[in-house]
């Protein structure tokens, strides 16, 4: 099945984390990038046992950063309509957040989201670095990369039911300015997901985006 719009991420630099638990290791696994990620993680002083936040951005407050984003929010949210289209049913969500790694839309299997829930994957946390450690949104905005985190790849603990992959979205200028995810249980990891976010994350390579963002 031809997936959105032909022009996509073709060549974009990508870099994963192995698949431990599932025996796989991705062909382009960067363990240097994981080992930076965790270094980052604990020098920003995030505990490995903390627990998640479950104290999102006030009503005013979230209201404030969809208007910031709007234009973001609004050539990504048919892109994330058609991209789970692709992955219903699958025990997993679409996530997409700002630059700041905070999320600000979700579209999800309910019995995952009842899941993702207990971890905070929802409209107005923040899951950058600072935030959560090591996670596949919070390191492609670091790394301005393609990403996947798997299982216990993650910096914390409560996140390792967790397999996650995150694709930057750029503007014209080449600036990150959100990122797409599809997060899901690491029982379910498949490894074409990486490749279905790479392909359906707006940058300005589409024609659609482009003069947009």
């Amino acid at each position: 099945m031809q997936t959105l719009i032909d022009t996509r991420l073709h060549g974009a630099d990508h870099r994963t984390s192995p698949v431990t638990n599932a025996g796989i290791v991705p062909a382009e696994f960067d363990a240097t990038m994981i080992e930076e990620a965790h270094q980052r993680s604990a020098n920003y002083g995030v505990p490995k046992t903390a627990s998640p936040d479950y104290d999102p951005l006030g009503r005013a407050d979230m209201a404030f950063v969809l208007e910031q984003n709007r234009l973001l929010h609004n050539h990504a949210a048919p892109v994330m309509e058609t991209l789970y289209e692709q992955i219903i049913n699958t025990h997993n969500m679409v996530i997409l957040t700002d630059v700041t790694g905070l999320i600000i839309h979700t579209l999800g299997d309910a019995d995952f989201l009842e899941k993702a829930d207990r971890v905070a994957l929802s409209p107005g946390v923040a899951w950058s670095e600072q935030s959560k450690g090591t996670n596949a949104i919070g390191t492609a905005i670091a790394e301005k990369v393609p990403t996947s985190i798997h299982a216990d790849q993650h910096y914390l603990d409560a996140n390792r039911f967790l397999t996650c992959s995150a694709a930057p979205i750029f503007d014209v200028r080449g600036n990150v300015v959100g990122v797409l995810d599809v997060t899901g249980d690491q029982h379910n990891f498949h490894k074409h997901t990486m490749a279905l976010v790479r392909m359906s994350a707006p940058n300005d390579r589409e024609p659609a985006v482009r003069g947009s963002l």
